[in-house]
């Protein structure tokens, strides 16, 4: 699971948000139900990309 929190600058977000994403596939579908998560490390601050491509590129580098 990773994580990011912030103002997401390169989608213009207006407000702050956090955004979890499971890496690992369940057999079943939880969308929409609540979860827990539980925050151990940092990986980097919160970047301004210039293109999707670059964000794409961080975020696999970060995994």
């Amino acid at each position: 699971m990773v994580a990011s929190i912030g103002w997401n600058p390169f989608y213009k977000n207006e407000k702050k948000t956090v955004e979890i994403h499971v890496l690992h596939t369940f057999e079943n579908d939880f969308y929409g139900k609540e979860i827990q998560a539980i925050f151990t490390g940092f990986v980097r601050p919160e970047k301004d990309f210039t293109s999707e491509a670059e964000l794409i590129k961080a975020i696999k580098s970060d995994i």
